[in-house]
């Protein structure tokens, strides 16, 4: 499919969720750690070259998160911010530069930034949800944002990375 996206990995979450991601969360087993999406769709992955990565600005610092809580989307258990402020400001930043590249193609009205762990049913979220509420909050710093690129065989790689 040739997607390209602009994420927060989150390094930190792996212990946690790495295991959960990789039975429950198809980007894991594609490539994708876990991470926080900031723009998805964006430049499709063919087309960009050191001018588009040239144009990508994301400063303002490093972004100390927590996640402090377990929650839902239909189908979806996500860990939750205990305040998504700063992440929300980055999207808001980068949708206003890309304006072409609606986040999610616009879908949902609201944006709230998420670290997705599991899809499944209600049985499955359940599961997750006790294992992962005992665990929180974790308490991490993103210091870069990451741009990464869908290949022919749908595997996501690296393709630069950007200082917060």
């Amino acid at each position: 499919m040739h997607r390209s996206s602009i994420l927060l990995l989150v390094p930190d979450a792996e212990p946690l969720v790495g295991e959960l991601r990789r039975k429950y969360d198809p980007s894991s087993p594609a490539g994708i750690g876990a991470h926080i999406t900031v723009m998805f769709p964006f430049v499709p992955a063919p087309v960009i070259d050191d001018s588009v990565i040239a144009r990508i600005q994301v400063g303002g610092g490093p972004l100390a998160l927590v996640f402090d809580r377990v929650e839902r989307f239909p189908g979806l258990v996500y860990l939750a911010l205990a305040d998504a402020r700063p992440v929300i400001e980055l999207m808001r930043m980068l949708q206003a530069a890309w304006p072409q590249y609606p986040l999610y193609e616009g879908k949902y009205p609201e944006a709230i930034p998420h670290l997705t762990v599991a899809h499944g049913d209600d049985d499955v979220l359940d599961a997750v949800t006790r294992e992962l509420a005992l665990e929180l909050p974790l308490v991490t710093t993103i210091e870069f944002a990451t741009l990464m690129c869908e290949d022919e065989s749908s595997h996501w790689h690296e393709r630069a990375r950007f200082a917060l």
